[in-house]
């Protein structure tokens, strides 16, 4: 594992709060021989200066995210093509993708330091959208499909290796990946896979069949393509919650597992199915 010097830092937006949190980091790295520089907009939020994502990515051995999953997934989105490592810290709530609790985040980080940690790597989704540049966006968590006007049915073909698969006809329907498979998808009565798992999820939203269900598959389909019939009604692909595209009608977009994925730091002791215990509570007595 590469020695890390100088750590990129992310911060939630909107909680001016994070300033004691980040200045108590500073100083811990400081104490270790280490450098903190912190992004931007985050900077502005707390008062401090910071440089511009871009150069901050240049510049920088690994990341740290202090947030929610939304803080996370918002810096992995922007990184991960740079195969920067991030260590997620929880400063929210549910925090699935953030390993590390704030009270925990020194400890962690002298681990990293002696190299005590493991450097792990979650799949991102590559989504090619239908246009004359073949425009290519990447998701870390899902791609929702939905209809452009709220409430209105939808249908949706799904194609693998140009073999027709199904019709999907509800509100929607959501792509996700094993990461995304405790967001979007799970809420839509989805699976939960391993977060280190080599699929895909297709989660169909409020369906109008009794019969349409979740199937899950392995990444080796190299040519998989969810279309909107001819006929069918416009819809919005939305990645990861954070932009939206739209898909006219006769159109289609490819996905496909992109070569890079999301690294991230995680203690060799860190028990995944111990975090769905606490999180959704499993095994507790009524």
């Amino acid at each position: 594992m590469k020695k890390v010097r100088i750590w990129g830092v992310k911060l939630r937006p909107n909680s001016p709060e994070l300033k004691k949190v980040y200045l108590k980091l500073e100083r811990f790295l400081k104490s270790k021989g280490e450098e903190a520089m912190i992004e931007k907009e985050s900077g502005n939020m707390i008062g401090i200066k910071g440089g511009q994502m871009k150069e901050v990515l240049k510049k920088v051995d690994g990341l740290i995210s202090i947030g929610g999953d939304g803080t996370f997934l918002g810096l992995a989105r922007e990184s991960f093509l740079s195969g920067k490592t991030i260590l997620g810290v929880n400063a929210g709530s549910l925090g699935f993708l953030t390993e590390v609790s704030l009270e925990e985040v020194e400890e962690v980080l002298e681990k990293i330091i002696l190299g005590e940690c493991v450097e792990k790597e979650r799949m991102v989704m590559e989504i090619e959208l239908p246009s004359s540049k073949n425009e290519k966006v990447y998701a870390v968590n899902e791609i929702a499909i939905k209809g452009k006007n709220v409430a209105e049915l939808v249908r949706l073909e799904l194609w693998m290796d140009g073999k027709y698969v199904n019709t999907y006809s509800g509100d929607g329907l959501i792509v996700a990946t094993p990461t995304g498979s405790t967001a979007y998808s799970l809420s839509a009565e989805g699976p939960i896979l391993y977060p280190f798992a080599k699929n895909f999820i297709f989660t169909p939203i409020c369906p109008h069949s009794f019969s349409q269900r979740p199937l899950v598959i392995p990444t080796t389909f190299l040519d998989i393509e969810v279309r909107v019939p001819a006929k069918g009604r416009k819809v919005v692909v939305v990645v990861d919650g954070q932009e939206e595209h739209e898909l006219k009608r006769g159109k289609g977009l490819k996905i496909r597992k992109a070569e890079k994925g999301v690294r991230v730091f995680s203690n060799k002791n860190n028990d995944f199915f111990k975090v769905l215990r606490e999180k959704l509570g499993w095994g507790e007595r009524n």
